[in-house]
């Protein structure tokens, strides 16, 4: 089933089109990307479908993942279409332009753009764009990936996305996911329930094993959640001369080498 037919320019460029831009110069402040590539994409077909969907992963290298992240587009001008500034008395909140951003990744390889797809609020939702949760918007993008037979190794995600629900999908789909985790999460490690944070501290980077290849010492760990098993990586790393951790969940494979994980996250 093809998608409408309608003009695939990034909605980025709407915007910058709407601000009464009148060069590539102009509309590159809207964007995500740089000049060069808009022109690329200004050259291209003005229409998507399902064959233009299928047409970017061609290039794509074997074995990529889908990484997908959101990207806010500050609005500069002072008023736009139905909205305004909101003064608070104490500070001046601005408006910005948040878009869905997707990528086919893997290391040594250069990524190949997906798509840059424009996100709405609920308020603002109409049929053409309605609105959709993070998690919603990261399972419309695979089902639009499987739907057009776009191949994928697994899906990078930042912390954005809803963690259970995140790891119902991948189970329910057999489709790994490799998500950061907040500090704040909570999972049972041998019948004990403890929060991330809780967990690294009996974990120090001296226990961790170092992964020479960037530099971070990395552990990890089966948990579980009511929704199901998966791994935590407890990732330590230095900034400004200290040690610093962040946290992954991972659905892969236990298989996958962490050095493998650490590579498609790194890139």
């Amino acid at each position: 089933m093809s998608l409408p037919r309608s003009s695939s320019l990034p909605p980025s460029i709407v915007t910058a089109l709407l601000n009464r831009a009148t060069s590539v110069s102009g509309i590159a402040p809207y964007s995500t990307v740089r000049k060069s590539t808009l022109c690329q994409r200004l050259a291209q077909q003005s229409f998507t479908t399902d064959q233009d969907f299928q047409r970017p992963p061609k290039n794509a290298p074997q074995g990529a993942f889908l990484a997908m992240d959101f990207v806010m587009v500050p609005h500069a001008g002072l008023e736009m279409e139905g909205l305004n500034f909101h003064d608070s008395g104490q500070a001046r909140t601005p408006l910005g332009h948040q878009f869905t951003s997707a990528a086919l990744v893997k290391f040594g390889a250069d990524p190949t753009p997906l798509l840059e797809r424009f996100k709405v609020s609920r308020l603002l939702e109409t049929a053409a764009y309605p609105y959709r949760s993070a998690t919603q918007e990261m399972i419309h993008t695979v089902t639009q990936c499987r739907a057009a037979g776009v191949s994928i190794a697994g899906v990078l995600l930042d912390g954005a996305f809803g963690r259970d629900e995140v790891v119902t999908f991948s189970h329910d789909t057999q489709i790994p996911v490799l998500v950061r985790a907040k500090r704040t999460m909570s999972v049972e490690v041998e019948g004990e329930c403890l929060t991330l944070n809780a967990l690294a501290q009996r974990f120090s980077p001296e226990r961790c094993h170092l992964s020479a290849e960037v530099g971070w010492r990395v552990r990890r760990l089966p948990v579980s959640r009511d929704v199901g098993a998966f791994n935590v990586l407890i990732v330590w790393c230095k900034v400004h001369g200290e040690w610093s951790c962040f946290f992954l969940f991972s659905t892969f494979d236990a298989a996958l080498t962490v050095r493998a994980l650490l590579r498609a996250w790194g890139h």
